[in-house]
């Protein structure tokens, strides 16, 4: 059985652009960095408002339990200093434009 895909939609905080652009190596660095509970962020970006500006960001991360990826984005810096004003974790099943580094049967790196 493939490990299971969650999808991360957190809201800015409004009037916080400031911690987003002080921030964003560091949360960058974060997503990238081998996480201990065996979280992968596997698709991800920042959401734009109708002018482009950031704010928000939508992760993918593939994870052993929803718990395991409500404690990665907590633990994300963007978190820990105050960005989001929501954040919504769900399990959610790829669908679509498999990313090439997983394997089409059992959604493992390849």
């Amino acid at each position: 059985m493939p490990t299971p895909h969650f999808a991360i939609f957190a809201t800015d905080r409004p009037g916080c652009a400031a911690i987003r652009d002080r921030l964003r190596e560091i949360h960058r660095v974060y997503i990238r960095t081998p996480d201990p509970d065996g979280v992968v962020a596997v698709l991800g970006g920042p959401t734009l408002d109708a002018d482009g500006r950031m704010n928000g960001t939508l992760l993918v991360v593939r994870a052993p339990t929803l718990a395991a990826a409500r404690r990665f984005i907590e633990a994300d810096p963007y978190s820990r200093n105050g960005l989001f004003e929501n954040v919504e974790v769900r399990a959610w099943r790829w669908g679509l434009g498999l990313p090439t580094d997983l394997d089409s049967a059992t959604g493992a790196p390849a």
